[in-house]
């Protein structure tokens, strides 16, 4: 009986070893290799992240398609239009409600943009040159244009509020030229068929509030209107 016990007792104890053994290799020991991993692990997630958060460079040229030809413009160099597409979440939304137009002398093009039903902002843009532009007027229409003999200045004819109104541009200095005529005492005023008769002179198919019937108008650099039946 007591050889049983003592055997007894010893298959216990060894199945509580056993037991035992069997807990302690499945247990993970950390190893520097195993540290190794999980670090560099840790490091090539926070890259990921950091490359997620860097902001991709913005493109800032604009491509337009003109008589089956490609034409494009740098905003990065016109400070105006840069501000204006800044004011869209997406920028080509913005470049969607831009149009281009080529004028009579080569590589000269009118801009619009900004624009609200009918009335836009118009920039004269000289594409030789990266910074040749200037802002013509804001939310008005753009109605005709005339060459003048020269080929040094442009008329330029808009309308605001339902009058219109004359720009003299001079292509030479690129600047508006200091000619604003008295048109205002006549009230809102339709002005068409803008031609130049000379260098100094030009004439408007003209219609006052008064009266509907077609008149012309001649105008002089020095300011002076003449009517004409």
């Amino acid at each position: 009986m007591k050889k049983m016990r003592i055997i007894l007792l010893f298959l216990i104890f060894t199945i509580f070893t056993g037991c035992a053994g069997n807990n302690t290799e499945n247990q993970v020991i950390p190893t520097d290799d195993s540290e190794y991993i999980e670090n560099n692990q840790l490091t090539e997630s926070t890259m990921e992240i950091n490359q997620e958060e860097e902001p991709l460079p913005v493109d800032t040229t604009i491509d337009f398609f003109i008589d089956n030809q490609l034409v494009t413009i740098d905003t990065e160099n016109i400070p105006i239009l840069n501000t204006f597409l800044n004011t869209f979440k997406n920028r080509q939304v913005g470049i969607n409600t831009m149009s281009l137009e080529k004028l009579p002398i080569e590589d000269l093009y009118l801009l619009s943009f900004n624009c609200n039903m009918l009335n836009c902002s118009y920039m004269l843009i000289d594409h030789t040159k990266p910074n040749k532009t200037i802002l013509l007027d804001d939310f008005v229409q753009f109605k005709d244009m005339a060459l003048s003999p020269t080929e040094e200045e442009l008329l330029i004819l808009l309308e605001r509020s339902r009058s219109d109104y004359v720009i003299l541009f001079n292509l030479v200095d690129w600047n508006q030229e200091d000619f604003k005529p008295s048109l205002n005492d006549y009230g809102d005023i339709r002005l068409s068929n803008p031609v130049w008769d000379n260098e100094n002179q030009f004439t408007f198919d003209i219609v006052l509030p008064e009266d509907e019937t077609m008149k012309q108008i001649i105008f002089r650099k020095d300011e002076k209107e003449i009517f004409e039946d």
